[in-house]
């Protein structure tokens, strides 16, 4: 890129007779002035005259240095022992609740399985999976035996005991999957009813909905409960008749906020998620503390790069 700069001084005067020279007061210099032609404008009728000087050029070009890494000033880092301690003790921490998350994980796995109820016959034509969803209150689980009977427009079932000996079932939020049959389709699904033996070291339970599918037909009936079935909590009772949910009810405003803020906290919150991981998840709790730990660290590599640690 070639380019040719033009630098010049221009100024007006008038003649001052008091003082018999030239002075400025009251002149400048026009807008059309440029090299050649300098246009005055005055305040006042006196004679004046212009000045017009082309100002000698050069360019230098600037020089460009180039410092070495050696020729910076050293700065020191600050060293400290804390950053260290505290690194090792988050790995120290991580091993210790790894093995902890994997006893978890494998736990879980089992928990997803559908039990397939003792009571069920190799000939019945009716195959549903009950699945049932326990609050999440700190005594919101039971260790009664649980009962159910499902009504449809085709006929009912007979009590049916949702009882897994391998272990325990309805612990606080976890969802426990059956696998039902009935000699007969039921058809479409309008009532169930819920009951526990109210036995055991802790018998109230807090029922908060069951699902039931029907695995012929591909169809779903959710019964909606959001109580206790406990002798000292709400009414009284242990046992609930419950009517298929409505679309009404299902996208109340109520029952949307509480599913999708338990949702948020138990399957979504990183650090949450870990003590509360959905069995059905596919994210396990090692997953989930592996991402803790690397967050953990990402937070410490941040502060060692803004505070030169």
């Amino acid at each position: 890129l070639s380019y040719t700069l033009h630098v010049y001084e221009a100024a007006c005067y008038y003649w001052d007779e008091r003082s018999e020279g030239w002075g400025t007061d009251g002149c400048m210099v026009g807008k059309a002035t440029r090299p050649g032609i300098v246009e005055c404008m005055c305040d006042h009728l006196t004679a004046f005259g212009a000045n017009f000087r082309v100002l000698p050029t050069s360019v230098v070009p600037p020089v460009v240095t180039t410092v070495s890494k050696a020729d910076l000033p050293y700065t020191r880092p600050i060293r400290t022992p804390l950053v260290l301690a505290l690194v090792m003790t988050a790995f120290a921490c991580y091993l210790i609740m790894l093995v902890w998350a994997r006893r978890e994980d494998i736990r879980d796995d089992k928990r997803a399985e559908i039990y397939s109820l003792d009571d069920n016959s190799g000939m019945d034509k009716g195959h549903y999976d009950v699945t049932v969803y326990t609050g999440m209150s700190n005594d919101a689980g039971t260790t009664s035996t649980v009962c159910c009977l499902i009504e449809g427009d085709r006929g009912q079932t007979t009590p049916r005991a949702l009882f897994d000996p391998s272990r325990i079932r309805f612990k606080r939020g976890a969802e426990d999957s059956f696998y039902l049959t009935t000699p007969e389709p039921l058809g479409t699904i309008s009532d169930l009813t819920v009951w526990h033996s109210d036995s055991g070291r802790s018998p109230s339970w807090y029922l908060r909905r069951i699902v039931v599918s029907d695995l012929i037909s591909g169809k779903s009936f959710i019964f909606l409960c959001e109580r206790w079935l406990a002798v000292e909590y709400d009414d009284g009772q242990v046992s609930r008749s419950l009517s298929v949910a409505s679309g009404k009810e299902i996208n109340n405003f109520r029952h949307l906020f509480y599913s999708n803020v338990k949702s948020a906290f138990v399957d979504h919150h990183i650090w949450v998620s870990v003590l509360f991981r959905p069995a059905k998840s596919n994210f396990t709790r090692v997953q989930r503390l592996s991402c803790c730990l690397l967050l953990f660290l990402a937070i410490i590599l941040g502060n060692i790069i803004l505070r030169n640690v």
